[in-house]
């Protein structure tokens, strides 16, 4: 067992799980760190099971905290059930691993210790550890809850959210301050390795340095150096990127300003991935906002130049699994004789239901030269007739023309 540790042989992951089976305390135990050092994905189910089982507190404590480097969203209900039933010392492990997880932006990590904090029923050890866990959050994500953890009737509790208050307001302020000056910095410098360390830096600003660094791409948009780095930090960032996301996506409504439309592209672009799903309900508001302010525009205006955007920006709900925009993805694909563009239709395969497949029919016609876009029309199609179980003789296509119906034998091979 010590060889496999020191060695972190993968090619032994399945016999390590039966292994946890084993009668000898020392060797489970022992299986738990190991798993904890492997970081694959395929280690959590095991250790959590270790959780469920009746095994010793040694045994617990150790796949708790090789559990702490898996940093994945489904372990924290998990851990949150043992929060409340547990042992002390389990307790104070759990509080440590979701500690670890709100340092590297796991969604909702902070919710468990939120609720400990609150209670009344548990002891003031254990409530303060979790409050000191609680705030190393980014300062945007704390001062929300500053409120909630006034009404805590424990005076210790009372005496350090107070604390926390008066330091809040100065720290963003400060960590604002050096995130700006970072960020000037970066833009004039012509040095890649130099550059890099920048970046770290602001890396280490958390949210603040998402703040910044987008505050200044929309003071200067035209700087495509700076939206480069833009997009690096937010993927660096991942959901430490989020808040200032939101706030930029809620407020923005300078839609009139065309500069900042090939901006705002390249940022949906960054963020059309599942871990960023924290910001659907902040995209729905931004689509909603684009879509008053087109219907404000004089009548006969184009609002073509916004299709690309609004393509996008169903691209990443989509990404998200969000249905919410599903009414004005219809309209905007309309009867589909008219190009869509690529993303908008990876978003219709994505999410997309029966209501799509006459206008795909008409899409697959309308880019009839060019075949590999033909390809993932056909790749939509399909998957919306698999997902919703439709057959080629619903009556959905009886009054399809001559060469819809040819359109619809190329689409589905019959």
């Amino acid at each position: 067992m010590t060889a496999l540790m020191m060695a972190n042989s993968r090619d032994h992951l399945n016999q390590l799980v039966q292994a946890l089976d084993n009668d000898n305390e020392i060797i489970k135990e022992r299986i738990c760190f190991i798993l904890g050092g492997f970081t694959d994905n395929r280690c959590i189910n095991p250790l959590l099971t270790v959780l469920e089982r009746n095994e010793g507190l040694m045994i617990k404590l150790a796949a708790i905290d090789s559990l702490q480097y898996f940093h994945d969203e489904r372990i924290v209900p998990v851990l949150e059930h043992h929060l409340k039933i547990a042992q002390h010392q389990i307790k104070e492990a759990i509080i440590e691993t979701l500690g670890e997880y709100i340092k590297h932006g796991v969604p909702n990590a902070h919710l468990p210790l939120v609720k400990l904090v609150k209670s009344d029923h548990e002891i003031a050890e254990l409530r303060l550890l979790a409050l000191d866990k609680i705030n190393s959050m980014e300062v945007n994500e704390i001062k929300p809850l500053i409120h909630e953890f006034k009404s805590v009737s424990d005076a210790g509790i009372y005496a350090q959210v107070v604390f926390m208050e008066d330091n809040i307001l100065s720290e963003k302020k400060s960590n604002l301050a050096k995130a700006r000056k970072i960020v000037r910095k970066l833009i004039d410098e012509p040095d890649t390795m130099a550059a890099l360390n920048l970046e770290d830096q602001l890396i280490n600003c958390g949210t603040n340095g998402a703040q910044a660094i987008i505050d200044e791409l929309f003071d200067s948009p035209q700087n495509t150096m700076l939206l480069t780095h833009t997009g690096m930090l937010i993927e660096r960032l991942g959901v430490k990127a989020i808040p200032a996301l939101k706030s930029l996506f809620e407020s923005f409504n300078d839609f009139h300003e065309h500069k900042y439309i090939f901006t705002l592209q390249s940022l949906l672009s960054s963020i059309a991935r599942p871990k960023y799903s924290a910001l659907e309900s902040s995209l729905l508001i931004f689509l909603k906002n684009l879509n008053q302010y087109i219907f404000d525009k004089k009548k006969g205006s184009n609002k073509e130049e916004y299709n690309i955007l609004k393509a996008d920006l169903h691209f990443a709900l989509a990404k998200y699994g969000s249905e919410e925009g599903l009414q004005d993805m219809k309209a905007l694909m309309d009867d589909g004789t008219e190009r869509q563009f690529i993303t908008f239709i990876s978003a219709i395969r994505a999410i997309g239901d029966q209501d799509f497949l006459i206008p795909l029919i008409n899409q697959y016609n309308a880019y009839r030269n060019s075949r590999s876009t033909q390809k993932s029309i056909r790749r939509a199609f399909l998957t919306i007739v698999k997902r919703q179980k439709i057959k080629r003789s619903d009556p959905m296509f009886d009054q399809l023309t001559g060469d819809q119906r040819k359109f619809l034998k190329e689409m589905t091979g019959k």
